[in-house]
């Protein structure tokens, strides 16, 4: 396994207040190389490739013509990953391979990759994104209801859709009930202790 030594003498860049345009498109290049740098060892270690590769910003020209507020995002974004890099940097200045602080560090990578790749869509692209996005994430809560109420979840635990059974859960998980709640719901109400049954989400 490669060593990870990215300390804190490779922060990613931070614009000033001050900045131009063309500053600040020069700082998102140079968060480009500063992903690019860093995501090989991370995804190493992790064992699969995790940190996306980090798209080429656009031109000064294309970038001159976003939106202000687009621009103003990336100064925002490009500010708060630098403020957690060196927080990180002062918090795990001598344990900086410590899994915790490993774990912030892939997440910064990878939320500077996806600003990379998509921070630069014009907004009919950005909706198709996430349409793409939430069709994903109801596959996959739907997959997990049907699995949890076939093999492991008593009927009374889920609800008649995915949304219902992720709240009914949680609450169940968040205050389960005692051995003496259970016989009491075994004995008259089957409702189970801790689960709002009302058909409001």
């Amino acid at each position: 396994m490669t060593e990870l030594r990215l300390s804190p003498q490779a922060p990613p860049p931070y614009p000033n207040e001050g900045t131009t345009a063309a500053g600040l498109l020069g700082c998102l290049r140079a968060l480009r190389r500063w992903v690019e740098q860093h995501r090989g060892p991370h995804n190493e270690r992790l064992g699969r490739e995790f940190v996306p590769a980090a798209a080429e910003p656009p031109t000064l020209e294309a970038y001159s013509a976003l939106p202000v507020y687009t621009q103003m995002t990336h100064l925002v974004f490009l500010r708060k990953v630098r403020e957690r890099w060196d927080c990180l940097t002062r918090l795990y200045g001598d344990r900086w391979d410590d899994e915790n602080c490993f774990r912030q560090r892939v997440i910064l990578l990878t939320a500077a990759a996806s600003l990379l790749q998509h921070g630069f869509l014009v907004r009919e692209q950005l909706e198709f994104f996430r349409r793409e996005e939430l069709d994903e994430c109801r596959r996959v809560v739907d997959e997990v209801h049907e699995l949890m109420r076939d093999l492991v979840v008593p009927e009374q635990y889920y609800g008649p859709d995915p949304e219902t059974f992720h709240r009914r859960l949680r609450q169940h998980l968040d205050d389960p009930p005692g051995p003496a709640q259970d016989d009491e719901d075994r004995g008259g109400d089957d409702t189970p202790t801790g689960l709002d049954l009302s058909p409001s989400l």
